[in-house]
């Protein structure tokens, strides 16, 4: 097997000291180790179950910056992203990894599940100097290598994504400008525009949980939309040119339609539904003010020292399978003793009910898939499927057959 490069993991977060733990708790059970792991917070460095880590403490509400901060400081060659609201399956790194073996690529993306762990929330991408997303051209392959065309630029999402630390230096690494929001699109079309080529991963895999903020509830419902329309209105004035007024229109007629949405779903106010409008437009034009400021540079930093190849390491993989209420109970002891030994676990929990799937990484340190034996595990599937515990049992284990290797399927605990 070919040497692994230096590989570095840089984790941003702000108020979500929770989060945090359960992403660390999760990523002691990454296939790739060796990884210099960075830390920035607002607030102090986590305590609990975690590899090695190094804390930067960083106070500013600026995502942008954060990231910043932390890939400066990385040692790797290769430097990875992902948000302390996400959860990545064991072999997202490896598979991020394997994205760079074309010398031409300057950053990967891998495919985002949304909070229920199954439905995707974000594939492969392009995106126009607008801003509007397009659908990529399908293709095959465990990787797939895509470079700018007729004005459209492939993009990576923010809680999914990787780099050459070559690549951030010449381009000079996220524009500050971009408090919240848009850093990462932004990133991809200078990428492109400097002719880096982009490459897609589809079973580098994060379920992304888009825990509840400052800015939205636990509902996603928006509280304060103006570092949104801020960085929309950066993005048109670097990136729109000619037609910076059709995109900002187009900006506020699709926001428009989430807002009405949630108004007519109770969950917003009149007085609620008028601030959020009067946010989106007061953010715009405070973006176009930040354009003044230069974009990006190239950076002249000094090599990091300390760096360690990445490895790759076997993780021991188990699935358990309670059949009731007594069993339950002993699964989830179970699941929990094996977690503490540094074994990957998910344990499949179905229910006589038409319940869906629902993936959730337990705070306990494995993963709980639980759902009924006659609900659907994707929005493909019949509303209410037919057969029993076994067949439901057999359906979600083919559905993981892509993600994790189990070598061992557990079924007696003393039920």
């Amino acid at each position: 097997m070919t040497p692994l490069p230096p590989v570095s993991l840089v984790i941003v977060s702000r108020d979500r000291a929770a989060e945090l733990d359960r992403l660390l708790s999760a990523l002691r059970f990454q296939t790739v180790g060796n990884v210099d792991l960075v830390l920035v917070t607002n607030g102090p460095a986590p305590d609990g179950p975690a590899p090695a880590f190094r804390h930067i403490r960083f106070d500013a509400a600026n995502i942008a910056a954060a990231r910043n901060r932390g890939w400066q400081a990385a040692r790797g060659d290769l430097v990875f992203f992902i948000d302390d609201d996400a959860i990545p399956e064991p072999r997202w790194l490896e598979r991020m990894i394997s994205g760079f073996a074309d010398p031409s690529v300057g950053q990967v993306g891998g495919r985002t599940l949304r909070r229920n762990g199954v439905d995707i929330q974000f594939d492969a991408a392009l995106v126009g100097p607008g801003g509007a997303d397009h659908p990529a051209p399908r293709g095959r392959g465990k990787v797939r290598v895509l470079n700018p065309a007729n004005g459209l630029f492939p993009r990576v999402m923010g809680t999914n994504m990787g780099f050459r630390r070559d690549t951030l230096l010449m381009l000079g690494g996220f524009d500050e400008g971009y408090r919240f929001f848009l850093d990462e699109t932004d990133l991809s079309l200078r990428l492109g525009r400097a002719r880096w080529a982009t490459a897609y991963v589809p079973s580098a895999q994060v379920q992304h949980f888009s825990a509840s903020s400052n800015r939205r509830s636990p509902a996603r419902v928006p509280r304060d939309l103006t570092e949104i329309g801020a960085s929309m209105g950066l993005f048109l004035a670097r990136h729109a040119g000619a037609h910076v007024d059709a995109a900002r229109d187009h900006f506020l007629d699709r926001q428009e339609v989430r807002l009405r949405r949630f108004f007519a779903l109770g969950y917003m106010s009149p007085a609620a539904l008028a601030a959020r409008r009067r946010e989106l437009r007061d953010g715009l034009k405070a973006g176009a003010d930040r354009a003044r400021t230069p974009p990006p540079s190239a950076l002249d930093l000094p090599a990091p020292s300390g760096a360690r190849p990445a490895t790759i390491r076997n993780v021991r993989e188990v699935a358990l399978v309670p059949a009731g209420p007594r069993s339950r109970r002993a699964a989830r002891a179970e699941a929990a003793r094996l977690a503490a030994d540094g074994i990957a676990v998910t344990c499949l929990d179905f229910r006589p009910s038409p319940l869906f799937l629902q993936v959730r990484f337990d705070p306990a340190g494995f993963w709980s898939h639980r759902g009924g034996i006659w609900g659907r595990g994707n929005r493909r599937d019949p509303l209410i499927a037919v057969g029993g515990r076994t067949g439901r049992v057999q359906r979600e284990l083919a559905r993981l057959a892509g993600q994790r290797k189990f070598s061992e399927i557990l079924t007696d605990f003393g039920n």
